[in-house]
């Protein structure tokens, strides 16, 4: 899929929770393609992402997510990221970016 920020696109491979309220991206992947241009969040948030594990996020953006269409989303920039999810019987990897 693509993301759009700042009048910069750039490509990714994303696994959607669709059940989540929240969106996180890696903050090494966001550096590499919009820069640091992300807001500093007032006070820390902690996150459960879908592999169980408990992540902090500082900084956030408002960002495009193109799809059939373009999706604005407020994106939480965190330094943890799951390598791999298990759910059931079966797993799924995720996106090195």
């Amino acid at each position: 899929m693509r993301v759009k920020f700042l009048g910069k696109e750039a490509s990714c491979t994303a696994l959607f929770d669709t059940g989540s309220g929240v969106t996180v991206i890696q903050r090494v992947f966001f550096e590499e393609n919009f820069g640091a241009a992300w807001s500093t969040l007032e006070k820390p948030l902690k996150l459960y992402c879908i592999s169980g594990e408990l992540v902090q996020a500082e900084k956030h953006a408002q960002l495009m997510i193109a799809v059939e269409f373009h999706l604005p989303e407020t994106v939480f920039v965190v330094d943890e990221f799951a390598e791999e999810i298990e759910w059931r019987a079966g797993g799924c990897g995720c996106p090195s970016w």
